[in-house]
């Protein structure tokens, strides 16, 4: 598991297994815990270099305002452009589509 908060410095992480799991809990750059684009084209580098060894699966918890839902499909966005230009995992695995919000 990858932890990412402006208060612990991010560390390399060795796999020990054949998936990750980035729990993106506060952006250093953007406001109130919302995450820049710049470390979100950071991110989604180092997760599609990631992702041609395991699967990587990621949740955001800086939700307090609402961040988390927007900065999760920003990096979704980010991560299937780079797949479009040929980034391709070696797996070619489809990630599952994300829950509908429902309105009310």
């Amino acid at each position: 598991m990858i932890g990412d908060h402006p208060a612990r410095r991010f560390d390399s992480h060795p796999f020990t297994a054949d998936w990750t799991f980035i729990r993106f809990h506060h952006g250093s750059r953007g406001r109130r815990g919302n995450y820049s684009d710049t470390e979100l084209a950071e991110w989604a580098a180092r997760i599609d270099a990631w992702r041609r060894k395991v699967e990587v699966f990621a949740y955001f918890n800086n939700d307090w305002e609402g961040f988390a839902v927007d900065n999760a499909r920003a990096l979704r966005r980010r991560l299937e452009g780079l797949r479009e230009h040929g980034h391709r995992p070696d797996s070619q695995r489809q990630a599952p589509e994300s829950p509908r919000q429902s309105g009310g």
